[in-house]
């Protein structure tokens, strides 16, 4: 029997009402296979933290799953791709979802438009009843800081990894989720 994914229906079934979930001067919208490039924009030790052993073929094959689901985090004003997030809903338990992606865009004056939009589309995950979970190499202290800083919490760790949830109650708490969420009067 063939698990049902909630994760891929609940994008589609916002992406379908609007192109694209905006989040103050940026927005996430549906990757597209045929036009979006990804892996070529990280730098390769960075792409290497994202996903080890992935090229762009695989990227594009692997967004036709029915359990994956990659978005690309855009610039409102010129459309200008600046990151990706990858989605892929646990086989064993849907509705439970292991989140991936970055940034190839380091300027400090993106930052703050990242944790915004990170922290508005984990919200609606969670306000959805979604699990998130992600992980880490060990290492990478720039992920794990800003995973920490959302309220990821670490739940085991491998030789070179370290997985993390999201506790929702931490989320909601954390000072700048706090921040962000109650601006949305800055959105539209």
């Amino acid at each position: 029997m063939r698990p049902e994914f909630r994760v891929k229906n609940l994008f589609r079934h916002f992406f379908a009402g609007t192109p694209r979930m905006n989040f103050g001067k940026m927005y996430f919208r549906i990757y597209n296979p045929e036009s979006d490039a990804v892996v070529n924009k990280f730098q390769e030790k960075e792409w290497k933290m994202i996903f080890f052993d992935t090229d762009e073929h695989d990227i594009r094959d692997l967004s036709q799953c029915l359990d994956v689901t990659i978005l690309m985090w855009c610039d409102r004003v010129n459309d200008e791709a600046h990151g990706m997030l990858y989605f892929q809903e646990d086989h064993l338990c849907p509705g439970s979802v292991c989140v991936h992606g970055g940034t190839w865009n380091h300027s400090r004056a993106m930052y703050g438009s990242l944790f915004d939009s990170l922290i508005h589309v984990y919200a609606f995950l969670l306000h959805n009843q979604i699990e998130v979970h992600t992980s880490c190499v060990q290492g990478n202290d720039v992920a794990d800081k800003m995973q920490d800083r959302l309220g990821f919490v670490e739940t085991h760790r491998d030789d070179n990894v370290v997985y993390k949830t999201l506790n929702e109650e931490l989320f909601f708490k954390s000072q700048v989720v706090c921040k962000f969420l109650n601006n949305d009067k800055a959105y539209g």
